[in-house]
């Protein structure tokens, strides 16, 4: 048998611009296949926040008037703050004899106690706790003050305005020379502002004066623009009255000491300075002594409520609202 023909390939059919078009297309939709997807559900869901608080438009809100019954108590129980027949009894010096009245939001009371009453109704009683508002002033004084007979004191004295004027009886002039009867001296006015007034005392070398806060007399050794050395003459072994009370003094030759007592839960007043006063004048405040130790006297400041813990119990008796 013969072979047969091998026949001639087909030779395929030359792809038009709508043929190349097509075949993109049918790429592309395979792509779709192949590429990934992600579900909806592997997606993170917007976190769900809580409803804010429903505010009650009838209720008590800052700028209101509104008059409550309260009592502010310290943490052991201690009254310290109230209106009407309980401040009465509790022997509160100023306090309201009713309902204490005010603009919510300016009642001058600790840091807490108005945001306490936002929300309230008439008829409405709470108990709350207020926190501090303030870090404890804490001072820790030697139980021994070592001190030289000779010492350099502050020649200025500063008065605030109003206490000037109710001491000497008269508004301060500069130059005027005037005397505290708490003092063996006299003083000058060197100026003033509307809030202090600055003195000094007038004393010359060889003078003998006697010292604040000291019960003997001291002798003027030189006198400086601001400042004055005195030597002191204190005598050994005796007791003096001091701001924590009966302290003994023992002399050494060019020195002295002055020995402290105290007891926990002793109250006396002490000037130190106090963060956001006034730094050229320095008043005394109501200290509690907290702890005695070998070495010293930890004393604590008693009469700035935004330093305690508070317990707040009030009943919302009227409000108007603003």
């Amino acid at each position: 048998m013969g072979k047969r023909k091998q026949q001639p390939a087909t030779p395929l059919p030359k792809l038009r611009g709508v043929g190349i078009a097509v075949l993109i297309g049918l790429a592309l939709l395979a792509l779709l296949f192949v590429i990934p997807t992600v579900d909806k559900q592997d997606q993170p869901l917007a976190p769900v926040l809580p409803p804010g608080p429903v505010i009650n438009p009838n209720a008590a809100q800052s700028g209101d008037i509104v008059s409550i019954n309260y009592v502010l108590q310290l943490e052991d129980g201690t009254l310290v703050d109230a209106n009407g027949d309980i401040a009465k009894k509790a022997g509160l010096k100023t306090y309201s004899q009713g309902p204490f009245q005010f603009k919510l939001g300016k009642s001058q009371k600790v840091k807490g106690f108005d945001e306490a009453i936002i929300g309230m109704l008439p008829g409405d009683q709470k108990i709350v706790t207020i926190n501090p508002s303030e870090p404890i002033t804490r001072v820790l004084i030697n139980k021994t003050k070592h001190l030289f007979k000779n010492q350099p004191i502050s020649r200025i004295h500063f008065y605030k305005i109003d206490a000037f004027k109710k001491v000497f009886n008269k508004p301060p002039i500069v130059n005027d020379v005037v005397r505290d009867r708490s003092l063996s001296y006299n003083l000058q006015v060197l100026n003033y502002s509307s809030k202090t007034v600055a003195v000094q005392a007038l004393v010359k070398e060889g003078d003998t004066i006697q010292v604040p806060g000291l019960p003997w007399e001291s002798k003027v050794l030189a006198v400086y623009d601001r400042m004055i050395t005195v030597r002191h003459n204190p005598k050994n072994d005796t007791t003096i009255t001091s701001f924590l009370g009966d302290a003994k003094v023992t002399v050494g030759r060019s020195d002295y000491f002055i020995h402290y007592t105290a007891n926990v839960g002793q109250l006396l007043n002490f000037s130190t300075p106090i963060a956001g006063e006034d730094s050229s004048f320095v008043a005394p405040h109501l200290f509690k002594v907290t702890d005695v130790s070998d070495e010293a006297i930890t004393i604590e400041r008693e009469d700035n409520l935004a330093e305690k813990k508070l317990t707040l119990e009030v009943t919302l008796v009227e409000l108007t609202k603003k």
